[in-house]
């Protein structure tokens, strides 16, 4: 069960996140969340939500190229523009635009220097790296705040160190997930996965997030505010990681908001800002799981995709093995007995001279030629596999007897006329002769393959780089 996964020709179509590594459209990113962050400011300044820097620091993380002084002023820009407009004097503009930028930058120099293309959550030490990088940029935000809280808010040194530090490591917490797990470029966003599933399934762990969160406001409670994140577990074991930062965001951005306008009712012991501060941090962690469990499940997911493809495919030409191919072949009899099918079995004709004049490589070059030919004359679902050193197959369902053989010529005239060029300059030619096999009736795979394979003798014995049908 996957949300947000490619597939042409949907809802969204054509969309990608190019657009968003442009100066300018950075600098109107860091403007809108700033003055978001300054606009949702409760009366508490404490417990304000400032998701601005963990924006610009995941937009640095996740799009290298970002990573430029041209992105950093119009981001300075975005920032005392924000502040100007809400009526704040330049002194205290530069100084907290100061602080942000400094915090920002300490996690990308941290990450360029000790942290290789950490771009994404999808490698074995991603959350761990994100945890660190927060951490780090959290730490530069502190010691700023230690000169700008005493100085702006005559507050005490420690109380900037502990609420520039907690303040910054909670959104980062919250924000980073989301945003290094967004699609550099997507083609759509796919609310179904192939297969008969109902919608209701397919959303059922993000509706239980919904109605957990509704849950915790209905029934009072200290201890309810975790409770949602048991749906977003179910979330982090069903979805794509981005879907599952998605809702984990949500759920972060959603607890913060209910604690501050008191949706949430608290005990007494919590009505200092430490404690407050304390209890928004332990959501922030907490909401941490299943992002780890989701990034661990994506993970294995794609090991073991390419472990099934290793199994099923020919790692020379990319085609399907013997092994698939037998399966594929006895899988379209079961599927659709009665449903035409047409079976072409090549053979590269005097392939050994090949590989005895111009060399192994040479000879493996011409496999993955002919394999790139074949896939350029059939459709996407027809198979085609290599079953022998120099032998493949192509399995055509539901074409006529003219169609198929007409496919069939075209794959042996498009590599006759082609020509391979090898690395050292040199031009290469071969043929191939085919034996093709039509049957509209239910026969047994194995007697597909003799018929077809006696249609190839035939084109080889009488002259090779021909076509030949098995009557």
């Amino acid at each position: 069960m996957l949300l947000f996964k490619n597939k042409p020709g949907s809802l969204f179509s054509g969309f990608n996140a190019l657009w968003l590594q442009k100066p300018l459209i950075v600098g109107l990113v860091v403007l809108v969340a700033a003055l978001i962050g300054i606009y949702t400011r409760p009366l508490d300044l404490l417990a304000n939500l400032w998701p601005a820097n963990a924006i610009l620091l995941g937009i640095f993380l996740r799009f290298p190229s970002t990573q430029t002084p041209l992105h950093l002023c119009f981001a300075f820009i975005g920032f005392v523009i924000a502040d100007m407009m809400t009526g704040s004097t330049l002194e205290k503009t530069l100084l907290l635009t100061t602080g942000n930028l400094v915090s920002v930058c300490s996690g990308i120099i941290f990450t360029r220097k000790y942290l290789d293309n950490f771009d994404s959550l999808l490698k074995t030490r991603s959350i761990l790296n994100l945890i660190i990088v927060a951490l780090v940029s959290s730490a530069a935000a502190g010691i700023c705040g230690m000169f700008i809280y005493p100085y702006l808010f005559n507050g005490a040194v420690s109380d900037g160190w502990i609420f520039w530090f907690v303040s910054e490591l909670v959104h980062y917490i919250a924000f980073l997930p989301f945003i290094l797990a967004f699609p550099k470029s997507f083609k759509t966003f796919n609310l179904k996965k192939a297969g008969d599933i109902s919608f209701l399934t397919l959303m059922a762990p993000a509706l239980s997030v919904l109605f957990l969160c509704l849950l915790v406001v209905l029934i009072d409670g200290p201890g309810m505010v975790a409770i949602p994140v048991l749906g977003l577990l179910w979330c982090a074991l069903s979805y794509r990681i981005f879907t599952t930062a998605l809702l984990t965001l949500f759920f972060c951005l959603w607890t913060f908001s209910a604690v501050s306008f008191g949706y949430i009712t608290l005990p007494l012991t919590l009505s200092t800002w430490g404690e407050l501060m304390a209890l928004r941090f332990s959501v922030a962690v907490i909401s941490l799981v299943p992002i780890i469990i989701s990034s661990f499940m994506q993970i294995k997911r794609q090991e073991i995709s390419k472990l099934a493809y290793a199994a099923n495919h020919d790692s020379l030409t990319g085609a399907f093995n013997r092994h698939a191919f037998m399966e594929s072949l006895n899988q379209k009899f079961t599927d659709k007995p009665t449903n035409s099918i047409a079976l072409l079995l090549s053979d590269l004709d005097h392939f050994k001279s090949i590989n005895d004049q111009y060399g192994h490589p040479s000879g493996d070059a011409m496999l993955k030629h002919f394999y790139q030919i074949c896939r350029s004359k059939v459709r996407s679902d027809d198979v085609i596999a290599r079953i022998g050193g120099e032998e493949f197959a192509v399995i055509l369902i539901g074409q006529d007897k003219t169609t198929a053989c007409i496919i069939a010529d075209r794959i042996r005239q498009s590599f006759a006329e082609s020509e391979l060029e090898l690395e050292n300059g040199q031009k290469l030619n071969a043929t191939t002769s085919i034996g093709i096999v039509y049957s509209e009736q239910n026969i047994h795979p194995e007697e597909l393959i003799q018929q077809a394979d006696l249609a190839l003798y035939r084109a080889k014995e009488n002259g090779r780089n021909r076509v030949e049908s098995y009557e």
